[in-house]
């Protein structure tokens, strides 16, 4: 439904879309089903909507340098306050190995019990916590991190543990005042390259400011998303511990690991058909295979020739849509079959991606070959239109 409707309006403003102000509705039209599979909670497939988006654009005739500046600031928006959130969270092993051999031992405990969720806890001791869902110990953990004087020595210990481990960025990124004085000042050379743009007619005057502009603003949203939406722990751990599975071994980097053993083990021609052992039992090896790890199946059980042939396949299919898009005269077809390709490109090379390691684990499927019947529903529905634009191809010759 996005991407039709993000078709026919780059058709009805082909020629205006050039325009800055031309690219608000389109925003407005993929964060409205964007937010609302947020808030399922559902982060990791919403974030394919917007290189979707940007991609739709680009083959709209949209401007590239302002497509590149929203990129970036996306891109940082993003990953900034989850950087900050990961530096605190790599930490917590450390800490509790402080706390332990400082004699605090029932604090420790409490810590070693919530890992990575203690730093709501106790950055917020006062607030209202939702309990309900958790058990009994994580209760009794949160009781300790949360009383006064153990708020104190945990943040005293984290101070002490961060000065072991000193980081530039981390700190100038966690400065507040560091931070609105680089707004500042980059907003007040966007002014003055703009004042001598006016003046002096100079491109690289214009390239500068705009520079200066993309800097300043990536700072703000980076800073607003930091204090106004609050990732949740096992958000950003998913999203940032592909970069480093092994600190977390048995949480989010689990699966990651599991899966790149899974597919190592296939290794050239595979195990054979339905005869892989690492995703056997009511415990298997490799758990929920069949959803967004299928890809890694294929690894174990039909080896590197099998994901090759699965790949090409995939591909072949995409470059099929590539040539419809370029052969329909129309330009709404054209648009509307560049979009469902790029649809199928983003979930076959993010899908494939996660089970490598490459991009982070999220809920994104393999198209016609994950678990799923919605997604295959509509993966053939797809199809079915860009078997339609090519049928009419030369509608408007």
């Amino acid at each position: 439904a996005l991407v039709i409707s993000l078709s026919k309006y780059l058709v009805l403003r082909e020629t205006e879309i050039g325009k800055f102000k031309e690219l608000f509705i389109p925003f407005i039209m993929t964060a409205i089903p964007l937010m609302l599979i947020v808030a399922q909670p559902d982060l990791g497939y919403a974030v394919l909507f917007l290189p979707l988006l940007f991609m739709m654009l680009f083959i709209g005739g949209a401007n590239v340098s302002v497509i590149i500046g929203l990129v970036t600031i996306g891109f940082f928006s993003l990953f900034i306050p989850m950087y900050l959130d990961y530096s605190n969270f790599i930490q917590v092993d450390d800490i509790r190995e402080a706390l332990g051999s400082e004699g605090f031992y029932k604090l420790a405990d409490a810590v070693k019990i919530l890992k990575e969720d203690v730093w709501q806890y106790v950055t917020k001791p006062d607030a209202d916590h939702n309990l309900s869902g958790l058990s009994t110990l994580k209760k009794y953990a949160v009781s300790v991190v949360t009383d006064a004087e153990n708020v104190k020595i945990f943040n005293s210990t984290s101070d002490k543990v961060e000065a072991l481990n000193p980081s530039l960025i981390r700190d100038f990124l966690r400065n507040d005042l560091a931070i609105f004085i680089t707004i500042i000042v980059t907003a007040t050379f966007y002014g003055l390259g703009l004042l001598g743009f006016f003046m002096l007619r100079k491109r690289w005057i214009k390239i500068t400011s705009t520079v200066m502009l993309v800097i300043s603003l990536t700072f703000l949203s980076s800073f607003a998303f930091r204090k106004l939406v609050p990732f949740k722990p096992h958000q950003v751990v998913r999203v940032v511990s592909f970069a480093n599975p092994k600190k977390f071994s048995r949480g989010a980097g689990y699966q990651l690991r599991h899966s790149l053993i899974t597919m190592g083990s296939g290794q050239f021609t595979g195990k054979g058909l339905f005869r892989g052992d690492m995703t056997r039992g009511e415990t298997p090896f490799l758990p929920e295979w069949y959803n967004d790890f299928i890809f890694s199946v294929i690894g174990e059980q039909m080896g590197f020739w099998g994901c090759s042939l699965v790949l090409i396949l995939l591909f072949l299919l995409i470059f099929r849509g590539v040539t419809i898009a370029l052969q329909s005269k129309d330009d709404f077809g054209a648009l509307l079959a560049s979009g469902i390709t790029a649809t199928f490109f983003f979930h076959v090379s993010i899908n494939v991606g996660i089970t490598m390691g490459l991009f982070p684990v999220t809920g994104i499927p393999l198209s016609f070959v994950s678990h799923g019947g919605s997604n295959l529903l509509i993966s053939y529905a797809a199809l079915g239109i860009l078997i339609n634009i090519n049928m009419r191809r030369h509608i408007n010759a």
